[in-house]
């Protein structure tokens, strides 16, 4: 959900303020403006799809605010370039979040911060193999902790979750509808795809009206030790480039 996205980018708030920012995976940019707009010296997004970096160009302007096409594992920066570093929900995309790491590590400055987030696998990856179809691999609590923990000093982890009950059954059932149609080429799951579509958007508008999802009081930050594990959707991991 949008607003579990952006309060995310809020967290990261207080460590770019007179900052300069890398949006490292900022999709169609809202994040990286949300950041330029909120204090941070000089925001830039990247992102490897011409497609959203395009309509992040086209969407938000402003002079302290830049988007570029790049592989988040490859970065076309200098050696210590950045202040800080956000990664929000790009981790579990890769297929090697080591070298996404590294070129963060490479390219903050001394005692630059970075803020990285991911979908916690207890609860999106039950069998072991993530439920969305678009994820390479999602993490334990101890194995995200020790993977960050291997490249930034002083870590903090923070959990973030959804407080209406409805929220997480919700989104298990419409990541493995997801999962059906993006796997299958069949008639029956383009009816599905087709179908589940106007279905679903009927019943988000219900759920907005009836629940509140939508408020930003939805959502929960909170230390990781204040936040029981099966409730706990995405890890958050706030680390410091140490020399």
């Amino acid at each position: 959900m949008l607003t579990t996205h952006l309060a995310r980018y809020r967290l990261a708030e207080p460590l770019v303020q007179n900052k300069v920012v890398l949006d490292a995976g900022c999709g169609c940019g809202y994040g990286t403006n949300y950041l330029a707009a909120s204090g941070a010296k000089r925001a830039i997004g990247v992102d490897i799809s011409p497609e959203a970096i395009e309509y992040a160009r086209q969407h938000y302007c402003a002079a302290n605010l830049a988007y570029e096409r790049m592989d988040v594992t490859a970065l076309d920066f200098p050696d210590e370039t950045f202040d800080a570093v956000v990664c929000l929900e790009i981790f579990e995309h890769l297929a090697n979040q080591r070298r996404l790491l590294a070129e963060v590590q490479r390219v903050l400055r001394p005692s630059g911060r970075v803020i990285v987030s991911t979908p916690n696998g207890r609860i999106f990856s039950p069998r072991g193999r993530p439920i969305n179809p678009w994820h390479t691999r999602e993490f334990s609590r101890d194995e995200f902790e020790e993977l960050l923990g291997s490249y930034f000093g002083e870590l903090e982890l923070w959990g973030q979750t959804v407080k209406k009950f409805v929220a997480l059954p919700t989104t298990l059932f419409h990541l493995r509808v997801q999962r059906y149609i993006t796997t299958r080429d069949s008639w029956l799951s383009r009816l599905t795809e087709i179908g589940y579509g106007a279905v679903r958007r009927a019943a988000m508008s219900l759920a907005r009206m009836a629940l509140g999802i939508a408020n930003d009081d939805a959502t929960l930050i909170a230390r990781a030790d204040e936040l029981p594990d099966h409730r706990t959707w995405y890890f958050i991991a706030v680390g410091r480039k140490v020399t």
